[in-house]
């Protein structure tokens, strides 16, 4: 097998499981191997090495990795993935002026892709939640859910579901015809399988978390 490849694919299973201490260096082993791989895919190797460093807090070694991979494409779908990751390190960071505009960028980027639509309206939820916009996030991430779930794309259904209900709970507020928690509810089923079959443990050990609050909850 080609030896970057094989570094590469075991950087993108210790990412998913959670172990993003092991994948920066799995990441770093492919980049040292790439010259030598006609497979190497240098956009997506800096693109998927900052989102194990923006777990691990580095951010500024994240945004590195980002600035890199954007001056190595120019695909908009591409683009617009990696702007959003950025968002994330810019909320994370509490630059919520960075976070937005990055992913009004990304937003903004022409596509006929739903998940991609989906995914960027469920991370500008999230920085209105950070922001104390409760109202606001919850709506947004409504619309997200309902175009991620019309999508092919399980992985960022799961995502977006997770900070919804976590949203719904903790804040409690009118939804629609149905109360929030009667709507968390709907959604366990749902989440429980998401997570069963598209997260790795982190994942799973979440939405499990979020589960439990969700059924614990008592209705107004």
């Amino acid at each position: 097998m080609d030896r970057y490849l094989e570094a590469f694919d075991a950087a993108e299973q210790a990412r998913i499981q959670g172990d993003n201490a092991k994948a920066v260096l799995l990441y770093e082993e492919a980049a040292s191997l790439a010259e030598y791989s006609s497979a190497a895919d240098p956009v997506t190797l800096h693109h998927m090495w900052g989102v194990a460093l923006t777990s691990l807090g580095q951010y500024e070694e994240a945004d590195e990795h980002f600035a890199d991979a954007l001056l190595l494409t120019d695909d908009t779908t591409k683009v617009r993935t990696i702007n959003r990751d950025g968002s994330r390190v810019a909320l994370l960071r509490g630059d919520f002026s960075v976070a937005h505009e990055l992913i009004d960028y990304a937003m903004g980027e022409p596509t006929d892709d739903i998940a991609e639509r989906g995914a960027s309206m469920g991370f500008k939820a999230r920085i209105l939640l950070a922001e104390d916009k409760p109202e606001e996030a919850l709506e947004i991430f409504g619309m997200a859910d309902v175009l991620l779930q019309r999508s092919d794309n399980r992985h960022y259904e799961l995502y977006n579901l997770m900070h919804f209900l976590e949203a719904l709970v903790e804040y409690r507020l009118p939804l629609f015809e149905w109360t929030e928690i009667q709507f968390a509810r709907d959604q366990v089923s749902r989440l429980r399988a998401l997570a069963m079959n598209y997260g790795g443990l982190p994942r799973q050990q979440r939405a499990a978390h979020i589960i439990s609050s969700v059924l614990a909850e008592r209705e107004s």
